[in-house]
């Protein structure tokens, strides 16, 4: 019996810990974007200020590597590859990414405006490479190496972790953005950070003001706000933040706060999920990824599908769908589209905001 009560008490004091850390973390953030002064970054005092757009709207593209089969067609501005990834030694040339990096640049003329991304995606590898400068600078060099050799414009670092924001590890990841952004200047080349949508809602360890003085571009994967595996919902929604937790209002003044406008694209995905679900829409199993174009090939006008209810929401913009399968079973669908992408620009253009990119070519 006192075993047992020993145990609960310290389940009870980890979770205790964890809360009071989290607040912590999330106060701080707070006081951070609080004290940035009006002069250090011309944005507007709220995020509810309209701002004229000063210069023409943008658009780019990430390109997959594995969505090149039929070429590349496109108005956009800036093809992104997606790109190459890393490992311990360098970068990873058994990677399929790497192996098609000439595909993709032969796509393009001398005057299209192209950029490669590095994936760092594994949580293992990133925090090895971030505790080793001598692995940090194989990334860089070799990184810097293709961009001379391929011919490319410029550079995104997709850096991707999940971690409470110690400050040995916000500190390893801004040594790392501030070396990597050094050398792409040093070569006189762009260099750009991708960084998730929701890092100020769910506290993940990017020191945002600290990586907009060490980066020509911050891009926001204002996407995927919903997981796979968690409970239906929209892919990141314009309005709602009240249902929702968060909506693109508080994203994109929580960025504004310490990142000039100019320096912000934002990045649509233009996908969603398939939820199968419960009478009471909880999730039963991992939503299923699918495209734009694969949304509405499966469920367009003529859905099939029985009582398949199709419908625009009016907070997110997003599309949302429920039917019930063959079996019986019931689906909840969310999607980001056209439709909602043209109400979210003109939300994020009033704000000052004028440059865009999608995620991913092919998906729309």
């Amino acid at each position: 019996m006192k075993k047992a009560l020993f145990i609960i008490f310290g389940i009870f004091f980890v979770l205790l810990l964890l809360f009071v850390t989290q607040f912590a973390v999330k106060q701080k953030v707070q006081r951070d974007i609080s004290s940035v002064a009006s002069t250090d970054v011309r944005v507007s005092p709220t995020p509810y200020t309209t701002v004229i757009p000063k210069d023409n709207e943008t658009q780019s593209v990430f390109v997959p590597y594995w969505t090149m089969g039929n070429g590349i067609e496109g108005a956009e501005d800036r093809f992104i590859y997606f790109g190459i990834s890393v490992d311990t030694t360098g970068i990873n040339k058994d990677d399929e990414g790497y192996r098609r990096l000439n595909q993709f640049v032969n796509q393009f003329d001398n005057n299209t405006e192209t950029y490669l991304t590095v994936r760092m995606l594994d949580q293992e590898t990133n925090f090895e490479i971030l505790e080793d400068p001598l692995m940090q600078d194989r990334v860089i060099s070799e990184t810097m190496e293709l961009v001379d050799t391929y011919g490319f414009d410029g550079v995104v670092l997709d850096l991707e972790l999940k971690a409470f924001p110690f400050d040995s590890v916000v500190s390893q990841i801004n040594e790392f953005i501030m070396l990597f952004y050094q050398e792409a200047k040093r070569q006189n080349t762009q260099f750009a950070v991708a960084i998730y949508g929701d890092t100020f809602y769910r506290v993940r360890p990017f020191d945002v003001k600290y990586i907009a003085k060490n980066a020509d571009e911050m891009m926001i994967m204002a996407y995927d706000f919903h997981k796979s595996g968690g409970n239906p919902g929209p892919n990141f929604p314009l309005h709602g933040g009240e249902i929702y937790g968060y909506d693109y209002r508080e994203m994109i003044h929580d960025f504004l706060a310490v990142v000039p406008p100019e320096k912000l694209t934002v990045i649509f995905g233009m996908f969603g999920y398939n939820w199968y679900v419960d009478d009471k829409n909880i999730s039963l199993a991992s939503g299923e990824p699918l495209s734009m174009l694969q949304m509405q090939a499966r469920y367009g006008i003529n859905c099939s599908y029985r009582n398949c209810v199709q419908k625009r929401d009016d907070l997110s913009s997003e599309t949302t769908i429920s039917y019930i399968d063959e079996n019986d079973n019931k689906h909840v669908v969310w999607f980001e589209d056209s439709e909602s992408v043209k109400a979210k620009k003109k939300f994020l253009q009033e704000r000052g905001v004028n440059s865009f990119s999608h995620w991913a070519y092919s998906y729309y």
